[in-house]
């Protein structure tokens, strides 16, 4: 018997982990840690997306989940380049160790952060065949960025307006997709 549920099987999503996005060449080991930042399908392994991905889940009965870390960047990568005022480096650690925190507390990078997955939701599939779950990780602990961010006299209220932001995000992402 297959795995799937139409082959009287088992499995009923399709899980695109880490990895689905492009890997820059520079990085050591060619490893899914250090693409975090760029958030949008591999055009080398994924040329049209990953809408023919999720499409072929649904052909044999599968929803589709996509894997993300939006508050993770990496030196080299797409948001680090483009938008470096959004992130909050590691502190004490040397640029090109450097693992970035996206900050939600920051309006400009919680509102880009809501309408670039909304655009990856939908352009991704169609709501009979595109992306079912969308699931966030969150692989580093922030507290240090969070403290090293805050001003004098204002400890934890870097903290506070990025756990709001976080909540804005997931808020306006079920707002615009109310069965994801």
């Amino acid at each position: 018997h297959g795995t799937t549920r139409d082959q009287g099987g088992f499995y009923t999503h399709w899980w695109m982990d880490a990895g689905w996005y492009p890997i820059p060449a520079s990085a050591p080991q060619d490893t899914w840690y250090y693409g975090a930042g760029n958030w949008y399908p591999d055009p080398a392994r994924f040329p049209r997306g990953l809408r023919p991905v999720f499409s072929q889940a649904r052909q044999h009965e599968m929803a589709s989940l996509l894997w993300s870390e939006p508050e993770r960047a990496m030196p080299g990568t797409w948001l680090a380049q483009h938008h470096p005022e959004w992130l909050i480096p590691a502190p004490g650690v040397a640029p090109a160790d450097q693992v970035y925190l996206l900050n939600f507390g920051d309006p400009e990078a919680r509102n880009w952060a809501i309408d670039h997955f909304d655009r990856l939701i939908t352009s991704q599939g169609t709501p009979e065949e595109g992306l079912n779950v969308f699931r966030q990780d969150f692989n580093m602990d922030p507290l240090d960025y969070w403290n090293s961010a805050d001003t004098s006299g204002r400890s934890g209220m870097t903290q506070v307006k990025h756990v709001v932001g976080h909540l804005d995000f997931w808020d306006e992402l079920r707002r615009r997709h109310p069965g994801l």
